[in-house]
């Protein structure tokens, strides 16, 4: 799951619709922090547009449950995006993501994310680009939690 993740937000940064369409499940709930809500092709036209781009986003963590036929990524991340060429303040948000197994391969059917008031640390850290440290478990009938440093809790 870790894998399909870090392709995903891959396939986000890049603004790359084939392989966005094809980890994204129709219908899928999809909201944004800022509350809106979105099908999958509402989101796939909005990055097709390129008006929104990144100069940082940084997965803070990830937590990661396989439970049976159906995953679920939770974590916290920062970005700071363009739009239409104007940059913006950095944004912390939290995030949930489900994904089920459809036609050989997970498929996002939900994204919530929710703006949150930022870390006392600051914003002073330099972008550090994609997380790459996180690995996938395989737990078809337990719990497990991986943690984005790659730190497993639970499961076998």
């Amino acid at each position: 799951m870790a894998a399909v993740e870090q392709r995903r937000l891959e396939a986000r940064l890049t603004a790359d619709i084939h392989a966005l369409h094809e980890m994204i499940a129709a219908p899928c709930a999809h909201r944004e922090s800022n509350g809106t809500a979105r099908t999958k092709a509402a989101c796939l036209a909005e990055v097709a547009k390129r008006t929104v781009s990144f100069d940082l986003f940084e997965i803070e963590e990830n937590h990661m449950r396989i439970l049976g036929e159906t995953a679920v990524v939770a974590g916290t991340y920062r970005n700071r995006v363009r739009v239409r060429g104007r940059p913006t303040p950095v944004k912390h948000a939290h995030h949930l993501r489900v994904s089920v197994p459809r036609g050989g391969s997970w498929k996002l059917v939900a994204h919530q994310a929710t703006e949150r008031a930022p870390q006392a640390t600051g914003d002073t850290t330099p972008p550090r680009g994609l997380p790459v440290s996180a690995r996938e478990a395989r737990c078809p009938s337990q719990e497990a939690v991986i943690h984005q440093g790659g730190a497993t809790e639970g499961g076998s």
